[in-house]
Order: C-alpha cells, then sequence, then structure tokens
C-alpha cells in the first residue's frame, strides 16, 4: 500500500466564481457522501468487504452504519460528487495474503444469485468500487426517475389531465441523443465482473430487492472456468498446480489473468435499470436489472476498449474512418477501471474509445425527442460537462495525457488528482498518511 498521498485541484475560475467553490481542503475529509435511496440501505455491506481488509476495527464499530468511509473513500466521494474529473494514482490494494485475508476456491454452486468479486490469492478488496458502483447508480437511478417523472406528466397533458399546467422548457430537457448515461472500461471480464457483482450488491439483489434478469448467462459469459477438483465444497482447496502457480505468479498475476478469473478482453454489456420503490419486495415495487439489454436501451455500459474498438471499426465506413458509436453520444460520467492494465494493453484501443465520446450520433434514433434533449448536448458541449475517472495504481506519463485530453481542455467543474507521494519522511506536510492506523 502506498505510505503517504496527497490532493491536487484545479477549478476554473468562472466555475470557481458560479459555485463559490474553495480550494482549501478542509471539506474534502468531511464530506458526507449523498447516495441513492435505493442504495443507502445496502451501502454497509458493500463495504464491508473493503473495511474489513483495511480497517477491521472500523468495521467492527460500524456494522450499521451507512456512512462507514476510509478516508480515501470518502476523499473520492467528495470529488466526483462535487462533479470534478478525477484521476486517482496510488497503490490502495495489496495482496490480499498480506491482510490475512483466508483464501478459498469459487463456490461450484449452480445457484446463482450475485457474483462473487473476490478472487482467490488475489489482491486485496478494491476501495474504488463501491463508491464509484454508487455514483454511478446515483446517476443512472436519478435520471430514469426524473424521464418517468416527466413521462407521466407529458401523458396526463396529453390526455387533458393537466392541459392547463405550464412547464419550463428547460425543466422537461432531461434526455440525451440516446438513453446510455454511464460508461465503464474494464481490462478483463474479470474485472468487469467484480464492477457487476458491487452494482447488484449496493441495489440489494441478494436480498431480493433488486430483481436481476440474465444473472445466469452472466456468470457463464464472465466467471472464471471450472478448476480441477472433485471436492464439491464450498470450501474447497485448489489443485495444488493452480496453487503453486498463484504463489509464484504473484497476487497482481491472479487477479487479472489467474486460474479463477476470465482474462479475456474483448466484451461489451449492457445494463438497463427500472427503479423500484424503497423498501419495497414484491415485484411490482423491486429495482428491476437487466443484463445484456440492447446498447441503445441501457442505462450503463461495461465493456473493455478491445470490444469497443471492434465495434467502431465496424461501424466505419472503411476508407481510414474508424466510424463512433452512436450510443456513447450522450455519457455524463466515464470510468477507466484500472487503467494501469490497460495500459499493458494495447492503449490505442483506449485512446479511440475516450476520443469517440460524445461525439454527434450519425443517425437519429426513431424514440429521440429533440424538445427534451438536453442543450449541452445540442450544442456538441457534452465533452465538457463528461465527468471522466480514471482509476490507477501508479502515475503514469501516458495516463496523464490521455486523462488530460480524454474530454475537453476545460472541463466545466474542474480537475482534481489524487497521487501517491514518495519522500524519505513519508512525504511533505500536506501528505497525508495510507497506513494501517490512517486508513480511517
Amino acid at each position: 500500500l502506498a505510505a503517504a498521498w496527497r490532493e491536487r485541484l484545479w477549478v476554473p475560475e468562472a466555475t470557481k466564481t458560479d459555485l463559490r467553490l474553495s480550494t482549501g481542503w478542509a471539506a474534502s475529509g468531511e464530506h458526507v457522501p449523498v447516495l441513492d435511496p435505493l442504495v443507502r440501505p445496502h451501502w454497509a455491506a458493500a463495504n464491508a468487504q473493503v473495511l474489513r481488509a483495511l480497517a477491521p476495527s472500523k468495521q467492527r464499530s460500524s456494522d450499521n452504519n451507512d456512512s462507514a468511509l476510509l478516508s480515501l473513500q470518502r476523499t473520492l466521494f467528495h470529488h466526483v460528487q462535487m462533479r470534478r474529473d478525477v484521476h486517482v494514482a496510488l497503490r490502495a490494494r495489496c495482496a490480499a495474503e498480506a491482510l490475512g485475508l483466508k483464501q478459498r476456491a469459487p463456490s461450484r454452486s449452480k445457484k446463482v444469485e450475485t457474483p462473487e468479486a473476490a478472487v482467490p490469492f488475489g489482491l486485496s478488496p478494491d476501495p474504488w468500487l463501491p463508491v464509484l458502483a454508487a455514483h454511478a447508480l446515483g446517476l443512472a437511478l436519478a435520471t430514469r426517475r426524473r424521464v418517468l417523472r416527466h413521462n407521466a406528466k407529458l401523458k396526463k397533458r396529453s390526455v387533458g389531465d393537466d392541459a392547463g399546467a405550464v412547464e419550463d422548457e428547460d425543466a422537461m430537457r432531461d434526455q440525451g441523443f440516446t438513453r446510455p448515461r454511464v460508461l465503464m472500461l474494464a481490462p478483463t471480464r474479470g474485472a468487469a465482473r467484480a464492477w457487476v457483482a458491487t452494482l447488484l450488491r449496493l441495489l440489494g439483489a441478494a436480498e431480493g430487492a433488486a430483481q436481476v434478469t440474465g444473472l445466469e448467462k452472466f456468470e457463464a459469459d464472465f466467471g472464471a472456468a471450472d478448476y480441477d477438483s472433485d471436492d464439491e465444497a464450498e470450501d474447497a482447496e485448489v489443485d495444488p498446480q493452480s496453487l503453486s502457480r498463484a504463489e509464484r505468479k504473484g497476487a497482481e498475476w491472479s487477479e487479472y489473468w489467474g486460474d479463477f478469473v476470465n482474462s479475456d478482453d474483448d466484451f461489451k454489456l449492457g445494463l438497463s435499470l427500472q427503479p423500484g420503490r424503497l423498501g419495497g419486495t414484491s415485484a411490482a415495487a423491486r429495482t428491476r436489472v437487466k443484463l445484456y439489454a440492447d446498447f441503445y436501451r441501457s442505462d450503463v455500459i461495461i465493456a473493455s476498449p478491445l470490444g469497443l474498438r471492434l465495434l467502431m471499426e465496424k461501424e466505419g465506413t472503411g476508407e481510414g474512418d474508424e466510424g463512433t458509436l452512436d450510443f456513447l453520444s450522450s455519457i455524463e460520467l466515464c470510468v477507466v477501471s484500472d487503467a494501469d492494465v490497460c495500459l499493458q494493453q494495447n492503449v490505442e484501443h483506449l485512446k479511440a474509445v475516450l476520443a469517440g465520446l460524445n461525439a454527434k450520433p450519425r443517425e437519429m434514433r426513431d424514440g429521440t425527442d429533440f424538445s427534451r434533449v438536453k442543450q449541452v448536448f445540442l450544442e456538441d458541449k457534452g465533452k465538457y460537462y463528461r465527468q471522466t475517472v480514471f482509476l490507477s495504481s501508479h502515475a503514469d506519463p501516458t495516463l496523464s495525457f490521455l486523462f488530460a485530453q480524454s474530454g475537453a481542455l476545460v472541463p466545466a467543474y474542474g480537475r482534481a488528482l489524487m497521487e501517491e507521494t514518495f519522500g524519505g519522511g513519508g512525504g511533505g506536510d500536506g501528505d497525508k498518511k495510507l497506513g494501517a492506523e490512517a486508513l480511517t
């Protein structure tokens, strides 16, 4: 783990004046996250693995506290909920074995309720996943509620029930050219599986608060291949050959390319969300999540840079034009997960995907209602308001360049950097420690 880290912030002067922002850091460590009502009841359970691994004393004292957070998580929450672009470049994960976490082989039970994110003999739980998954769900669910609410108002007006009401035209602009709002880029299917597991856990799928469609197919496509073991018990030991290979190659290899994860790097997956009612457990009241939704009917898209690049080439004209993906024209949040791993792949794929975001669609879909498309998309300014988040275990010039060039040169809400510091005395005066006692 990183010994110390620091924050850096840049905010445009116009935005700073308009929002009365302060460049001080006092608020970032005291930030209280605003969680979606459907996410808040399940936050403690979703973040329990992280606290149990990195701050066990805090986890024991905060079992029922939905605001239980590490200082790192609270800081990231502060920046993303201020709509800033964020580049995280520090080591927040280590070998799970070094923390004394119990290693076990994946369960071979045929009953699938929610995918298990923990990778045997891999890295410790990722503290960024719950934060960004909660932020992404908050954006997607709020957007769907607004669209459904406005649909109901327009339907009443069309039948004369609300004919006398006068609506602000700008208030009714709740859509983009296409439906997807969140794009999550992951290097492998195993990493994407961890994202889906966290999203479903935050929606309470295991407790019956969410109805998930397509989960068994997802496990078959994104789960690890069967390991060589005759023991069907849940706590079965892995075969000696797999164990020896995992110990020899290390935790990072096991996490991304080992025997218990799917290391395929060509995939794309759409998720559609239908918000339910808070506390509802009946079929009609539960939040509905559909995996493998059509991209134009999805709210969240999880894909690899290679998977989207191949699709872009397919959509191109073949005359040096790679084409653009119309369903990425209205993305408001782009998360590049494990950017350092993507760097070990063909980085040109990542460059092409980021360059194609928020481009005007070549063909307008039949369901596009221009009277409800947000003005920033109509004026081709979506890239200025899109939030981009890079997650990496270390700083790299290529990643820094991609982060700076991924959207607009002047993002509307500014940029934040959380980076590891290296100093003989543990960093400068402004550095924050990342030791076992300072995580909370």
